[in-house]
Formats: structure tokens, C-alpha cells, sequence
């Protein structure tokens, strides 16, 4: 198969993701297969490489973005950047449309709870 067409047989399908395992700890791979294969691969796997466009890459981090926090939406963002790379690498795209690409605003991250110092010093005394 043509290594330009984004699917799990090409460059950014299967072929990237063993790179990822190659140069990642196994559970940082594994966490960006998941990201590529559930975000990515579905929005953008049955066109070419050099069929896809800045704004429509910049348009699916839109999207993302009103469901997502910043952390998986800037992945994402890193992970086309990287696709793309490897792409002009194996000459399987002229350039890397992703390097203008921006993490738009997205939904709030969790919110995160902090213990108070009285929370942690009655923590403390039920401690042996």
C-alpha cells in the first residue's frame, strides 16, 4: 500500500506507532496509539497525506477542543506535528502543514482538590 494513505498500513498508521514504541516508554506508546487510533485515524485515516489541509487539521482540534481539556488536544496537536514530520521524512508529503497549527481554548481540566493544612495534619493523626 501506498505509504501516503492514511490508514493503519501507512506511515502514521501502523508504521508510526512502531516508532513510537521504539523511542517511548511502553505505557507513553501506548497511550499514543490510543490517541491516534480513537482522535485521528477515524477524522482523517481515508484521505492522503498531501490531501490533508492546515485548516482542516486546525478544524478537528477545534472540535476537540469543546470536549476535550488542553492536555489531549495539545497531544493531538504533537502527534500530527510528528506524523507529519515522519511523513516529509519518507518523502510521503512535500511539507508539514501542522507546524501552524494552535491549541484553540478548550474545556476546563478537573478540578483538582487540595488538601487544606487542617485535612492534612487530621490525615496525619489517624496515622500508627
Amino acid at each position: 500500500m501506498c505509504p501516503s494513505v492514511i490508514c493503519h498500513e501507512s506511515t502514521w498508521g501502523i508504521g508510526f506507532q512502531v516508532n513510537l514504541f521504539e523511542v517511548l516508554k511502553i505505557s507513553t506508546a501506548m497511550t499514543s496509539a490510543a490517541l491516534i487510533e480513537g482522535h485521528l485515524i477515524p477524522e482523517l485515516g481515508t484521505k492522503t497525506l498531501r490531501a490533508i489541509r492546515r485548516e482542516e487539521m486546525q478544524d478537528l482540534l477545534n472540535a476537540k477542543a469543546q470536549v476535550f481539556s488542553a492536555s489531549v488536544v495539545n497531544h493531538l496537536r504533537f502527534h500530527l506535528r510528528d506524523i507529519f514530520n515522519l511523513a516529509v521524512s519518507e518523502r510521503a508529503a512535500d511539507f508539514n502543514p501542522a507546524l501552524a497549527l494552535h491549541t484553540p481554548k478548550c474545556k476546563p481540566g478537573r478540578e483538582r482538590k487540595v488538601m487544606t493544612g487542617a485535612e492534612i495534619r487530621c490525615a496525619l493523626e489517624v496515622l500508627p
